[in-house]
């Protein structure tokens, strides 16, 4: 059996490592915008993806990638109601990623404030500027500042 506590450290570190926390922005056919949140890891593994999947209860897994030689997998979790689950469990265990989970955080909460009144209820101009920032951070990854 697996320790809670101790678990959700190890799901913040595989997304801190070789994961992602976004929200990406998809016109849609109308001329209106959805966002889709998104919170990832990628691996050649594909057993961690599979104790991913079984230690939070979210998300699915399928192959990101393969070439000749190898196969990349990537566990993911992109519903609204799991990210907020999954992000009340792990926010303050990220280190790296802290700023996109607190940003997407936000983003989902107004968006379910929204929905709750019209399901079809439009992306407000404040949740499309927070999918804008959680974008732009994960873009600064890895350059220097």
């Amino acid at each position: 059996m697996y320790c809670p506590e101790c678990t959700y450290w190890y799901v913040a570190a595989c997304i801190d490592c070789d994961g992602v926390v976004g929200a990406y922005i998809n016109k849609t056919p109308c001329g209106g915008r959805r966002i889709k949140p998104l919170i990832a890891v990628v691996s050649a593994d594909k057993q961690l993806c599979d104790e991913l999947r079984e230690v939070t209860g979210v998300g699915r897994i399928h192959i990101a990638n393969r070439n000749k030689t190898s196969v990349v997998w990537r566990w993911e979790v992109t519903a609204m109601d799991e990210c907020l689950i999954l992000l009340k469990r792990i926010i303050d265990k990220l280190l790296l990623k802290k700023k996109q989970a607190l940003l997407l955080q936000e983003l989902l909460r107004l968006r379910e404030y929204h929905r709750q009144f019209n399901d079809k209820a439009r992306v407000t101009e404040e949740e499309f500027e927070l999918a804008k920032k959680i974008l732009e951070l994960n873009s600064q990854r890895g350059k220097s500042r």
